[in-house]
């Protein structure tokens, strides 16, 4: 396929790349702004009003993520208080989770921290979708900012920057946190992704290089020699979490993946094990709640009580800014996923 700038085949971007902001009509969505990228074979939602999140992905017409039972709720909807979040937990591609907590919510020195914190259900402000184009080819910019600001607490902002090439089998997006207070604060964040049917079955593989592996708690150690084992849908299924630490390259650069062999596609990711040092394993394979998450954070989902306790909870200083880039790569075939699995044997020696 011909996608570069002055193709002569065409006569508008957007037989090729198109971009449409829309705002949802109907039910608990009604109110919330999104846009989706048509990228041809690649399409991309992303949710303003949500943290920017992405809900859906999809190559050639395949789903890549899962739908949690709620759909896709408006960000006024939120409840921070204990599991509250659930109620507007769309889970999609992506929810991003933080910016001072994230995890399980827990009360600490009278602070009440609700369930993986206010940042997925934050509105972006100076929200654009852009089609440029140069001498490369073309592509779509979607960036915006997240406003985290409170009276007598935390002031921090995220950029995310999203970028799809036209024709490609992949996107890339980049968020720029920076505590704009006059005091160091508590950073917490950690990235929701969540594979879902058809990209998730019991034909999945998943490739993931890591020197240590450990259970969450007594119930996901039961099920330890089987957590990269994707079964069917188990009725009455109880939820299992694993945590891992990831090898990185000599970048300091890392990545996790998922290859459904009767699909022959599947998805990577690529980002900086050195920001993101803590990587979780969330094993849902129950009837109707069928996901696996695959989750880069900066500590584990425990809770910021149990994180502190851990030495785990990391701060940004005043004006002080951390940037994390993600770059989501599809597999299709045997040579890709061979390619990848070399990638793994590489990384591992490290």
């Amino acid at each position: 396929m011909n996608t570069t700038y002055r193709n002569p085949y065409i006569g508008h971007p957007s037989q090729l790349l198109r971009i449409n902001d829309y705002v949802s009509v109907d039910g608990s969505a009604s109110g919330m702004r999104a846009t989706d990228i048509q990228s041809c074979p690649l399409n991309l939602t992303v949710c303003a009003d949500k943290g920017m999140d992405f809900p859906y992905l999809s190559y050639k017409g395949v789903n890549m993520g899962y739908i949690a039972p709620c759909g896709l709720v408006e960000s006024s909807r939120y409840d921070d208080k204990g599991r509250g979040f659930l109620w507007g937990f769309f889970a999609g591609f992506l929810t991003t989770c933080g910016l001072t907590h994230m995890g399980a919510a827990c009360d600490e020195d009278g602070i009440h921290y609700g369930m993986h914190g206010r940042i997925n259900n934050i509105p972006a402000e100076e929200y654009s979708a852009r089609l440029l184009e140069d001498e490369t080819g073309c592509r779509s910019v979607i960036s915006g900012n997240m406003r985290q600001g409170v009276l007598f607490g935390e002031n921090l902002t995220m950029r995310r920057e999203v970028t799809v090439g036209c024709g490609e089998k992949g996107f890339s997006f980049t968020d720029h946190v920076t505590n704009r207070g006059f005091r160091r604060e508590q950073h917490m964040i950690l990235y929701h992704f969540n594979m879902g049917y058809p990209l998730l079955d019991e034909s999945a593989e998943l490739i993931i290089p890591y020197s240590h592996a450990e259970a969450r708690d007594p119930h996901a150690q039961t099920g330890f020699e089987q957590k990269l084992e994707i079964p069917k849908p188990i009725k009455d299924y109880q939820e299992m979490c694993y945590f891992y630490r990831l090898c990185k390259d000599e970048q300091g650069r890392t990545f996790t993946g998922i290859y459904n062999h009767n699909l022959e596609l599947g998805v990577v990711l690529e980002f900086d094990g050195e920001l993101l040092d803590h990587f979780t394993q969330w094993k849902m394979v129950g009837e109707g709640e069928y996901a696996l998450g695959f989750e880069p954070g900066n500590a584990t989902p425990l809770g910021v009580a149990e994180e502190r306790k851990l030495g785990h909870v990391k701060y940004l200083e005043p004006w002080e800014t951390r940037s994390y880039r993600f770059d989501i790569r599809i597999i299709e075939g045997e040579e890709d996923l061979q390619d990848l699995k070399l990638k793994l044997d590489s990384t591992a020696k490290e």
